[in-house]
């Protein structure tokens, strides 16, 4: 069955998953520099920002699919497609929480990640409910899980080791950012070019009363992103700001105490004979 493409909605995804990847690029860093519950806590926030910024591109990717017939998606399905792409991100997040990982863990880590990113993406695909069923082509649907599993690992070791990169580090993360986002893209988009549907095929899903449901959930998916992706970079901001500060006092308080120090040892010490006799008596 032919399908066809609203070119708008695809650059939106692909939008999506770079302003999510750079969101949670930036909670990486912030993971990296915290310790104790703060790192936990921008582990987890970083894992559910990359997870919904790759369920994001994904379901947007759906909605900018369109077939000779009316589409649906199957509600329960499409929410759990969520679990394994924030189940990978957060995985990822898990490893990255301390430096000097060694390759094999990225490895084997980056893999466990992109079968994940696939199992968010071909759940999804169930959510149509296509009668009879969606058939795969065998060599795309490889090809897909190779490019997520490619992307994983893409995606921890610019975080590991770009450091070793020559750039500030803002260019880092918007170079990290753009490729880890056209991969998962690139991803999502070759895993539909394997989709098989047959001619005469219906959707299960589909409802005839929700006609503007697609229009709805487009523009409440890209609300929802820019709120999270914008609410998180403001915290990273302000969490950095907080940190410089209590650093900057530190370091004050520090230099005054190391000054104390300097000052009583230079003062002179007075010898017996010198120091000022105080009375014990009474003032009459």
């Amino acid at each position: 069955m032919l399908a066809t493409w609203n070119i708008p909605l695809v650059i939106l995804s692909v939008f999506v998953a770079i302003l999510g990847s750079f969101t949670a690029l930036t909670h990486a860093q912030r993971m990296r520099e915290s310790k104790g519950p703060l790192m936990c806590a921008w582990m987890a926030a970083g894992g559910v920002t990359f997870g919904l910024a790759i369920w994001s591109m994904h379901f947007i990717g759906m909605l900018a699919f369109h077939l000779p017939i009316p589409l649906g998606f199957d509600l329960p399905l499409t929410l759990l497609s969520t679990l394994p792409a924030i189940g990978a991100a957060l995985l990822g997040f898990f490893v990255l929480r301390k430096p000097g990982i060694p390759l094999y863990r990225i490895v084997v880590s980056g893999s466990l990640m992109g079968v994940g990113i696939s199992a968010m993406h071909y759940t999804g695909m169930a959510a149509l409910r296509m009668s009879p069923p969606i058939q795969y082509d065998p060599l795309f649907f490889s090809l897909s899980v190779a490019i997520a599993i490619v992307a994983s690992w893409c995606a921890l070791l610019l975080m590991c080791y770009g450091e070793r990169i020559k750039l500030s580090i803002l260019l880092r993360f918007m170079l990290s950012s753009v490729i880890m986002g056209l991969a998962v893209s690139g991803m999502h988009y070759i895993a539909m070019l394997g989709a098989q549907i047959q001619p005469g095929s219906i959707c299960l899903s589909y409802v005839p009363e929700a006609t503007r449901l697609p229009t709805m959930m487009v523009v409440l998916i890209s609300m929802t992103c820019l709120i999270w992706f914008g609410g998180g970079l403001l915290a990273v901001l302000i969490d950095r700001r907080i940190a410089q500060q209590n650093a900057d006092a530190l370091a004050q308080l520090k230099q005054t105490h190391q000054q104390v120090l300097r000052d009583v040892k230079q003062r002179p010490i007075l010898s017996t004979s010198q120091r000022p006799i105080v009375s014990t008596f009474p003032a009459f």
